[in-house]
């Protein structure tokens, strides 16, 4: 009889109930901002990390996109 390892499909089920999560957490955050979902995406890879497209631009920065990056090191910073 072959000895049949499923682990791989109870880290993919925790990856995905990971992913979920910070979807969930990172669209809640764009929504508290007045954005829609569409502004916000997340990874689960070798890090977690999710990132917020803002809509507005900073006056010193006019021509530069603002956006909110998070990582599961280093949590939320402002990069313009």
């Amino acid at each position: 009889m072959v000895n049949q390892d499923r682990s791989w499909l109870s880290e993919m089920a925790t990856t995905q109930a990971v992913e979920s999560a910070l979807r969930g957490y990172i669209e809640r955050v764009a929504a508290l901002l007045g954005l829609d979902s569409g502004s916000a995406s997340c990874e689960v890879a070798e890090w977690a990390s999710g990132y917020i497209a803002l809509a507005r631009r900073l006056p010193r920065w006019p021509d530069h996109d603002v956006a909110l990056p998070r990582d599961q090191r280093h949590g939320w910073a402002p990069a313009v």
